[in-house]
């Protein structure tokens, strides 16, 4: 520990300056010791907020993937009746042209 260099301050003056810093020391604790619980509430609600945003788009996801299930399952059917329509109508085209009498090309 160094010895604390007192030049020409009385000793009156060391302890009311030491007094000082003493008080605005314990003045900043008691303020720290305040704003814990606002800093404590405040964390609660970030954490409540930040799960309730992760649930919200864990829901967004499922519903996205549902989504293009039904998208795929709908292309698949309508690419089915396209086929079957075309299928429909080739075969009723040579009925047509076999029913007229010519040939097919």
């Amino acid at each position: 520990m160094h010895p604390v260099e007192t030049g020409s301050k009385s000793p009156s003056v060391l302890r009311a300056t030491e007094g000082g810093r003493y008080c605005s020391a314990k003045f900043g604790q008691r303020q720290t010791e305040s704003d814990l619980p606002r800093l404590e509430q405040s964390l609660v609600v970030a954490v409540g907020t930040t799960a309730a945003n992760i649930e919200t788009t864990r829901k967004r996801v499922d519903a996205a993937r549902i989504a293009r299930k039904l998208s795929v399952q709908t292309l698949d059917t309508e690419q089915k009746r396209l086929r079957a329509s075309c299928e429909w109508r080739e075969k009723d085209t040579v009925r047509l042209i076999i029913a007229a009498g010519e040939e097919p090309r």
